[in-house]
């Protein structure tokens, strides 16, 4: 939503243009020839074709990429230095990782703090006023948590806490075609780009269960029976669902959090 704003407000964003154009800090990296091949729009749809691996295992897991990313001196980088198997647009691969190089990206392309832009662009005009950006450990509460973040820079892949209501907000402005009470945030061809199915059961039958469910830029599809569901799926089961069709919102915020104790915990119940 925040890179859709900014493109709206004029800012130098085409989703056809390397990611690479977009970092130039990063143009020393060992496997740079193959991250130009990457647009921005493969990052948005997460078909970029790197071997990120973040649901095998849980995050408290130090083989995931999520565990050896935080704990790295520049995310960014590590990130973009993570090894490369397929070229673009092959593959689904979720990554938090790759996400959260929306940040970078938007700071240089508008030369703002990342919850700068958020609050001013996006938070106030749809009269959102308590926002939090924090990283915790499953299971931990707020002000426990990581939020001090490389450059300053707020990690756009995870980390935001909003209330239901103002999540609400978010969807009917996506409902709405991006534009909230009259004034236009973003623009109508954004939205329409960020919910179309770039992926599918019929090109990642390992991730999506039939043709109806996928993801767009950065958003789920999970339609029923003909009827289109936009959804944001967040950690400890957090969800977003926008019904156009029937003009409808719904949010759940819960935190169902499954990490290695509980799996260890179901095993030992199952062998006894």
């Amino acid at each position: 939503a925040l890179l859709g704003i900014a493109k709206y407000q004029g800012a130098e964003i085409n989703v056809a243009d390397s990611i690479m154009d977009y970092l130039p800090q990063y143009d020393i990296i060992p496997n740079i020839q193959q991250a130009e091949n990457i647009t921005l729009h493969h990052l948005l749809t997460q078909r970029h074709g790197y071997n990120w691996d973040e649901w095998s295992v849980p995050f408290s897991n130090s083989n995931n990429p999520v565990f050896q990313m935080l704990r790295s001196a520049d995310w960014y980088r590590f990130t973009l230095q993570w090894p490369i198997t397929q070229a673009p647009d092959q593959k689904f691969t979720y990554s938090t990782g790759h996400s959260s190089l929306m940040s970078p990206i938007l700071n240089n392309r508008t030369g703002r703090d990342v919850y700068e832009f958020a609050t001013t662009e996006l938070f106030q005009p749809l009269n959102i006023t308590d926002t939090h950006w924090e990283l915790i450990d499953g299971g931990g509460t707020q002000g426990q948590g990581l939020t001090q973040f490389p450059y300053n820079l707020e990690p756009l892949g995870f980390g935001l806490w909003l209330k239901p209501i103002d999540m609400a907000k978010i969807g009917e402005l996506y409902r709405l075609g991006g534009s909230w009470q009259g004034n236009r945030i973003l623009s109508e061809e954004w939205v329409a780009q960020s919910v179309l199915p770039y992926s599918n059961g019929e090109t990642d039958v390992d991730v999506f269960e039939d043709e109806f469910s996928g993801y767009g830029y950065q958003w789920w599809r999970e339609d029923q029976n003909q009827v289109e569901i936009w959804a944001c799926k967040g950690f400890g089961d957090q969800y977003l669902l926008i019904f156009p069709k029937f003009e409808t919102i719904a949010v759940v915020n819960s935190w169902n959090i499954f990490d290695e104790k509980t799996e260890n915990i179901l095993k030992a119940t199952k062998t006894a």
